[in-house]
């Protein structure tokens, strides 16, 4: 993956701000299923997609800030926590990556694979 090198890459100006993540998976995840074609994610990266959102549901983390569809296909979650913390989940097939941002500079970056509907690290980058 590491498609996600710069946090304005995939960043989409949205208006949405998800109260939960049944709001993700109904209002968001689904639509793109419903949707299927070559500018949307595929099925296996959709239900990679839904079952993270399920497991970081189970786990009490909140949901993101907006959610995108990346340029080949992925699903991108993206977290902004005060103007200077960045966040991104970023699902390819079974592949996720996660990066975080603070101050513009890239303090973590790892790839996990999800397995049995839990993130299993593969690669710790930063």
């Amino acid at each position: 993956m590491g498609r996600i090198i710069s946090k304005y890459m995939y960043m989409e100006i949205k208006t949405t701000k998800y109260n939960s993540w049944i709001d993700v998976i109904d209002y968001t995840l689904i639509e793109y299923g419903r949707n299927l074609n070559d500018l949307n994610p595929s099925k296996e990266t959709l239900a990679t997609a839904i079952d993270l959102a399920k497991a970081l549901q189970s786990g009490n983390l909140p949901p993101p800030t907006h959610v995108t569809i990346g340029e080949d296909c992925s699903i991108i979650f993206e977290s902004v926590e005060q103007d200077n913390v960045y966040e991104a989940i970023e699902i390819y097939g079974s592949d996720i990556d996660t990066v975080v941002f603070i101050n513009d500079e890239m303090v973590e970056y790892n790839s996990y694979v999800l397995k049995n509907g839990k993130p299993i690290m593969k690669e710790k980058r930063i």
